[in-house]
Formats: structure tokens, sequence, C-alpha cells
């Protein structure tokens, strides 16, 4: 374990392995393995996005929905490396069984995988300073709250992902599912008051709501390749 401190936890493929071994020890070292494999989850998914470590922990940050995306992917792209090693290292033996005890891997992720997905930056922890009582959302110095306006930008970001991910098995649905959501939006904003406008053209150069009749429509630039 010095050598992995000595490099501020971020871990070899050999370090999950021996992190295993000694999770199957007793009581004492296994809260130990446990602690040590959230530090390395968290210092090896900074790595993968190009960071470095910190000593300390840096000023809490909110990210756009897009860094978050990638931070989310940078993370899953350890956590199934590491996950892949903890099942290996575990061995054969009954379902039940491997499953009690690759928990501690599983957990160790879920918890993460919630910090990061809040929108938080993980390049501000300092992994050995990391517990899961410190991620956890909504309590903790692990919860980063979002300003509104920035929590309604992080679910249309959602909203365009899942439809994205939908398209790829019903273009129809999604199609269906993105204009109904477009009609609500349109709708709302002109019951918050904002400015509409009758002509086509302005509403494209000013970004502004198209009324005709009883209908609104909301101009979006067309992307031609």
């Amino acid at each position: 374990m010095k050598t992995l401190e000595s490099r501020h936890f971020v871990a070899t493929e050999a370090d999950i392995a021996t992190l295993v071994s000694t999770h199957d020890d007793a009581l004492n070292t296994r809260d130990t393995a446990r602690a040590t494999y959230l530090k390395a989850l968290v210092a090896t998914t900074i790595a993968e996005l190009g960071a470095s470590v910190r000593l300390r922990a840096g000023k809490p940050a909110v990210l756009s929905p897009d860094d978050t995306s990638n931070h989310v992917a940078a993370f899953e792209k350890v956590h199934q490396r590491f996950y892949a090693v903890v099942l290996k290292s575990i061995g054969e033996g009954a379902p039940k069984e491997r499953n009690s005890r690759a928990n501690f891997a599983r957990s160790a992720a879920s918890t993460l995988r919630r910090w990061i997905k809040a929108g938080n930056d993980i390049r501000a922890l300092a992994p050995s300073r990391v517990t899961k009582a410190s991620l956890r959302v909504g309590g903790g110095t692990g919860r980063t709250e979002r300003p509104p306006a920035r929590r309604v930008e992080a679910m249309a970001g959602r909203l365009a992902t899942g439809a994205e991910e939908l398209a790829k098995t019903d273009k129809a649905a999604a199609i269906a599912a993105v204009e109904g959501a477009m009609t609500r939006l349109a709708t709302l904003l002109v019951s918050l008051g904002a400015p509409t406008t009758r002509n086509p053209q302005k509403a494209v150069d000013e970004h502004l709501p198209f009324k005709t009749g009883r209908n609104v429509f909301w101009p979006a630039a067309a992307s031609v390749s």
C-alpha cells in the first residue's frame, strides 16, 4: 500500500488484485481495503481525464452537462477495468458468495458515480482524503448544489442525450418524444412571458418563438453536412 500511496492512489490492475486479497483478510484490513479502493477509483479517474492528482481538495465546482458526461465516461472506463480485475481475483465460487465478496467494489463505484452525475468536478478531489461519507450526494462535503438555472440546463442535456440513445433503436419514437417536449417548452416560454414574433426571419435572427395564429414554434438552426 505504501507504493500505491506514493503514487497518490493512481492504481494499476496489479494494485487492484492486491487490494482484493487484502479485502479477503481480517475485518480491520477489509475496512482499509474498501477505503483504499475508493481512493484508487477517484485518483485513477482523475488521471484518465489527464488531470493532476491533488494532495489537497480544490475549490468545489459544478460542471456543464457535457463535461459531466466526459467525467462519467472516464469513470466508467476505469470502473469496468478495475471491476474485471476484482472478479478475476475473487476466482470461482458460488454466485452468492462471489457477489458478496465483490460488493465493496460495486458500492464504491455506485457512490462515486452518483457524486459525478450530480455535476461535481472529480478533479477537485484529493483522493487521499476521500471517504464514502464525503461523497454522499445531498450531505457532507460531497455535494455542490447547482444553481436552479444550471439544473434546468442539465435536464435539457439529459433529454437530448436520452433522445439520441432512443433514436438508435426507435427513431420514430425519439422524434415523437422530442416533438412533444418542444411543444411543451414552447408553450411554457409563452406562458412565462417570453417575447414572441410573427416574423419568421426575425424569429431565426433573434432566436425568438415564432407565433402564428394559436401555434408557437421554436426556431432551430438546421445542420447540413
